[in-house]
């Protein structure tokens, strides 16, 4: 950095005035550039009350929700929350929150969770909070957002009418419009021709995703008893499109087609690995009028595709007045839609429809705490695919695992006594059983006679998290959040929760006693933290019951400073020590007080040569090596002509905060007679320990014996530099 202070001064003109350059100084102000620094100059109350007009998109974009909300009076940050909507007609205080935001400043945020599902509603809320005593505002009401997508689930009618081929999905959240296409071949690629389109229904009683909608395709005579393709693309009120949907096969019936396949079977759960379907063979099927048979399978989700026949040649299985096929390319929790079609010479018969699948184990279970009574409950239990239908007559089989790694067989259940046992609210409880018996997982295999399902549902019930991992406190890390009245930024604090067993809470303490705190996120914001002082930060994960395996501890972090408290220290310390000594105490007396006196009270005229005045710095500990130096001072006039010179070497301000240059430096001003002049030095000013910065003078001159114009301070954070211009005016 440079300091270049040049006086030259008329000895005859200026006898009687002070170094009025030196006492001027430059104004208390700064300039932000990059970002802009608001140092508020009255205290602004926090008003408790919750954040208005809260809205997120629906149906806006396919990648992305974006949620916006009212600022609140005197908020430092806000934090968001999501949950995943079942049906929107249910209470929202059934919803399951998950905190997805814990610092925002600003009154909006885009959730581009990858988590994020099409064909969902998910509601979110805000709160504000107060970085002064960690106060929380009340909560939001209710938004709700969705993403764009095309209709999951979509079919064309196969052969049910002469004149029409009707269409029809499952209307998508927050969609406006579905555009229908029509193509002559069967793929997705290409849209085809535009067909119609159809408004979204809405009902008061009736989620708007239980509607089914419809589109009645009018079959011209050249097209009837052909195959036609169709494809959806939905809209949404921004008159944004949609990817397209999977293609669905229809056709309209013609006079003299073979009739509808009578089937006799289809395996539903009665193997893990195939799924057999059976029909009863045609009896007009003649080797001189054949009947011939297309199978068409589709999934929720999923493309519709042609299993048989699969190639020239392809055969099915016969036996006497049955045919079968045979499905391999199957998995388990999965649903499939089987359209049978035999086709004569005159055109192909209505589709019959079934539906088959493997046999799966159960869906999911999901425990949460009851902290109130020290045990777990099942919040959400599914039986797997097929096992609620009526005589199903499947068996599961249930084994607990407990905190010791032991297995207990709880034998084999029917559907109702395994959903009773497994919305018991005992199943975990703390200090009801000895801690090594707990159950920690429990384990569900469903049994279909001697069939057993290929994998078994492993739920977690709960236990005690692992100590937390990769536990950073942040060090010199500006933040859009406000800093301190010292002119410091928080401490931010962040964690990973790894294992198998989540976290039910957070227990966070400063290794100081300073600050003790629990908290649900990983993740935590200090305040109240003192200029250049090192914080670590103890770290607990625990167990809804208070339990936790250990503690983590943090590197040792401290807050950033604002431009406006390095500009000062900057300033009291390099540019202008002679202006606050009592600021620095251990330098009041001595040589560095004969500096001052000199400089504030021997006038200009009279001021001659003087010897180098050396103060001795402090010495401060870096690491192993102690480290000094010193601030040297010259000061000397020729007529009409002065030259005032601070040389630093090594030069420390207090030995706490680390704030010294990077390496020798100086800086110098003339000025002439009339008070005008320059500001030089031999290279930008670069400042280390703590706060690393570089300060630059090359917008600094002088005018009537005073600093004119500008210095720029570019501080270096953890998170990237910030600059910032200090003014004279």
């Amino acid at each position: 950095m440079k300091r270049a202070v040049f006086l030259l001064i008329a000895a005859l003109l200026l006898t009687a005035c002070n170094l009025s350059i030196l006492d001027q100084g430059i104004a208390d102000r700064v300039e932000s550039v990059t970002p802009v620094e608001n140092i508020p100059k009255k205290e602004i109350q926090f008003s408790t009350e919750a954040p208005g007009n809260v809205m997120a998109t629906e149906a806006y974009y396919e990648d992305r929700i974006n949620i916006s909300w009212s600022a609140v009076t005197g908020a430092d940050f806000y934090t968001l929350e999501r949950a995943e909507v079942g049906k929107l007609t249910d209470s929202a205080s059934t919803y399951v929150w998950t905190e997805i935001l814990d610092v925002a400043t600003g009154t909006s945020f885009t959730d581009r969770d990858s988590s994020l599902q099409s064909g969902k509603y998910y509601a979110y809320r805000v709160t504000a909070h107060t970085t002064k005593g960690m106060l929380s505002g009340e909560t939001s009401d209710v938004c709700y957002g969705s993403l764009l997508a095309p209709p999951a689930q979509m079919d064309a009618a196969k052969g049910e009418s002469f004149e029409y081929i009707t269409v029809t999905w499952n209307q998508m959240p927050g969609v406006s419009r579905y555009y229908i296409y029509k193509s002559d071949v069967e793929s997705s690629a290409g849209l085809g021709e535009y067909v119609g389109v159809v408004t979204q229904q809405s009902s008061s009683t009736v989620d708007e995703t239980d509607l089914v909608n419809r589109f009645d395709y009018q079959v011209p005579k050249d097209e009837q008893g052909r195959e036609l393709f169709f494809v959806i693309r939905s809209s949404g009120p921004l008159g944004t499109m949609s990817e397209q949907s999977n293609a669905r096969s229809g056709y309209s019936l013609v006079v003299g087609a073979a009739s509808a396949p009578k089937v006799e079977s289809i395996t539903k759960g009665d193997s893990v690995s195939e799924i057999i379907l059976k029909w009863e063979r045609d009896p007009s099927d003649t080797e001189l009028s054949p009947i011939t048979y297309t199978i068409k399978r589709s999934s929720l989700g999923s493309a519709e595709s042609t299993i048989y026949p699969l190639y020239d040649g392809d055969q099915l299985d016969s036996d006497g007045d049955l045919l079968s096929k045979t499905d391999t390319n199957v998995v388990d929790r999965t649903v499939y839609t089987y359209s049978i079609i035999a086709s004569n010479s005159v055109g192909m018969s209505p589709a019959t429809i079934v539906t088959g699948y493997l046999l799966s184990q159960p869906e999911g279970i999901t425990f949460v705490p009851d902290v109130g009574n020290g045990e777990y409950v099942v919040e959400s239990f599914e039986l797997p695919v097929g096992g609620e239908e009526s005589g199903s007559g499947w068996m599961y089989d249930v084994v607990i695992e407990t905190e010791s790694g032991s297995l207990q067989n709880e034998g084999q259940m029917t559907a109702e006594e395994l959903e009773a046992y497994v919305a018991k609210t005992s199943i975990s409880k703390s200090g009801s059983i000895p801690f090594e018996q707990e159950p920690r997982h429990i384990r569900i295999t469903t049994v279909n006679g001697n069939i057993r399902s290929k994998t078994y549902l492993d739920a977690v019930v709960g236990g005690i998290p692992d100590v937390p991992v990769n536990a950073v406190a942040s060090r010199n890390r500006s933040t859009t959040e406000a800093a301190n009245s010292a002119g410091v930024f928080p401490i931010q604090i962040s964690w990973e929760q790894r294992g198998d067993y989540q976290a039910y809470s957070y227990k966070i303490r400063r290794t100081d006693n300073g600050m003790q705190t629990t908290t649900v996120s990983a993740s935590f914001v200090d305040p109240n933290v003192s200029f250049a002082t090192l914080y670590t930060y103890e770290i607990e994960a625990l167990d809804p019951f208070g339990r936790s395996s250990g503690r983590i501890i943090t590197n040792e972090g401290y807050g950033a400073i604002t431009g406006e408290r390095f500009k000062h220290i900057f300033e009291s310390n390099i540019l202008k020590p002679w202006e606050t000594p009592d600021e620095h105490p251990d330098y009041i007396s001595g040589d560095k007080k004969a500096i001052y006196d000199k400089v504030s009270k021997q006038g200009m005229g009279s001021l001659t040569y003087d010897e180098w005045i050396s103060v001795p710095g402090k010495t401060v500990t870096i690491g192993n090596s102690n480290v000094s130096g010193t601030i040297s001072y010259n000061a000397d006039t020729a007529g009409v002509g002065g030259l005032i010179q601070f040389k630093y070497t090594k030069y420390f301000s207090e030995a706490d905060f680390l704030f010294y240059l990077a390496g020798d430096a100086s800086y110098s001003m003339n000025v002439s007679a009339s008070g005008s002049g320059s500001v030089s030095c031999p290279a930008d000013f670069e400042t280390g320990g703590l706060f690393p910065a570089s300060v630059s003078f090359s917008n600094l001159s002088v005018s009537n014996y005073a600093f004119e114009g500008n210095y720029v301070i570019k501080q270096h954070h953890e998170n990237g530099d910030v600059s910032y211009t200090v003014s004279s005016k």
